[in-house]
């Protein structure tokens, strides 16, 4: 094991990073399809925070368990998705590049329906199907 590194700052960190690796390999529904598993960094910031990230699309949210921070994740990406597909025209460099990017992975179904967000808690487990990489 690595031996923790001092920073300029005085305060300690590890060698190495500790994170895990996961995908989002389902969505609430319709209107969005998934073309393919979106790949999803996540960290433990602290005791009760998470940080996880979609870091093709620079896209990323926080939470007190990793189970939430991925929740809150997915309610972003899809807002972003959203809103961008509507303002499309209107959008400057990066969110351009970011609905070019979520759009390699997410596709609207028919029509721009409504989408009532996801609810928290217990009903994460439906919306998420993740799978942890080693």
């Amino acid at each position: 094991m690595n031996e923790p590194e001092e920073c300029h700052g005085g305060c300690e960190h590890s060698a190495l990073e500790h994170y895990s690796r996961a995908f989002i390999s389902s969505l609430p529904g319709e209107p969005y399809t998934l073309l393919r598993p979106i790949p999803v960094k996540i960290e433990q910031v602290e005791q009760d925070d998470f940080l996880a990230r979609f870091e093709e699309a620079n896209i990323g949210m926080s939470g007190e368990t990793a189970q939430e921070a991925l929740q809150n994740l997915l309610i972003d990406v899809l807002d972003a998705f959203e809103l961008f597909c509507k303002e499309e025209t209107n959008l400057g460099p990066e969110p351009t590049c970011q609905l070019r990017v979520l759009r390699r992975y997410i596709q609207l179904g028919y029509g721009e329906a409504s989408r009532a967000p996801p609810k928290k808690g217990a009903t994460v487990q439906k919306l998420l199907i993740v799978s942890e990489m080693t």
